[in-house]
């Protein structure tokens, strides 16, 4: 795992510094009171990996498109994120005082200042996406593209399945998909989407990396399940409930992982796809599940 872990970052490390580089910029289209610039920055400059919009930018390389063209909807994906993991950690839902290693937003500054932050970044995020900022992205490619991330970042997606989170209870596996599909896969669809509307991609073609998200987001999360098995409290009754790997079994996970990564691997291929990360992705997912799984046995 170290090998495909240390090429993978590699790999991003290249595309975080261009998608730090546009967050930086774009920034400067935020506006009201200091408190509220500061604390923004705090959610989106946090340290994050920045995987979602380093694959929407390599999907429209990969694709033949423009960097320029792909940052916008990279760093509004990226605004999305960072909005939902500040109001995640509020008491309301998840209750977590530590994101990244440092003081949630919440802590740092207060649960309104964290409340108005997430409005905030997603209001921004839809005034960013479908803005004329004359990088070749015209009025339908704008339009789309905000068409793309109101899907994912909606009831249909992130937020329909952070519902479905806080209302499961005895969840079977049936559910559980559904949930994680929403939860975590539709922004890993989006990423997808977002570049290949940036780069002119068929419509064809744009469904088809929908697709590759699709799978790839829902190993990505089955892998994260597979590792949290391994320190699962068995009296966080809710934690235990909507972990699908012990649902299914390590095993019968593992089989569902490698299946997903067999398809994503092979929409890449079919569409032609020139980008070294996205098989580095699904690759790393694999091995860090195998790895998980041997350790379980």
């Amino acid at each position: 795992m170290m090998e495909l872990g240390e090429a993978l970052n590699d790999e991003l490390s290249v595309l975080r510094g261009r998608v730090e580089q546009a967050l930086e910029l774009f920034s400067a289209r935020w506006g009201g009171p200091e408190l509220l610039q500061s604390a923004m920055r705090y959610a989106v400059f946090s340290g994050g990996k920045r995987l979602r919009a380093s694959l929407t930018i390599a999907t429209a390389e990969g694709l033949g498109g423009v960097a320029s063209a792909a940052e916008p909807g990279a760093c509004a994906l990226e605004w999305i994120h960072a909005y939902s993991l500040a109001h995640d950690d509020l008491p309301a839902l998840d209750d977590d005082d530590v994101r990244r290693g440092r003081p949630s937003l919440h802590r740092a500054y207060d649960d309104a200042t964290a409340i108005l932050v997430g409005d905030a970044l997603q209001a921004d995020a839809f005034s960013l996406i479908s803005a004329d900022l004359g990088r070749g992205r015209d009025a339908t490619c704008r339009a789309r593209s905000a068409e793309v991330l109101a899907w994912a970042a909606g009831s249909h997606g992130m937020v329909g399945g952070q519902v479905r989170d806080i209302g499961l209870r005895d969840a079977d596996e049936a559910a559980l998909l559904e949930m994680h599909a929403e939860k975590t896969g539709a922004l890993f669809v989006a990423a997808a989407k977002l570049g290949a509307i940036a780069a002119g991609a068929d419509r064809d073609i744009e469904e088809a990396l929908a697709e590759w998200g699709a799978h790839a987001g829902a190993a990505f999360q089955l892998s994260d399940d597979l590792l949290d098995l391994m320190e699962l409290d068995p009296n966080d009754t809710h934690e235990c409930e909507v972990n699908l790997a012990r649902v299914l079994g390590a095993e019968a996970a593992l089989a569902l992982v490698r299946k997903h990564v067999t398809i994503a691997a092979e929409i890449a291929r079919q569409v032609a796809l020139q980008s070294k990360i996205h098989g580095l992705f699904v690759d790393w997912i694999l091995e860090r599940s195998e790895l998980a799984v041997e350790a379980l046995r």
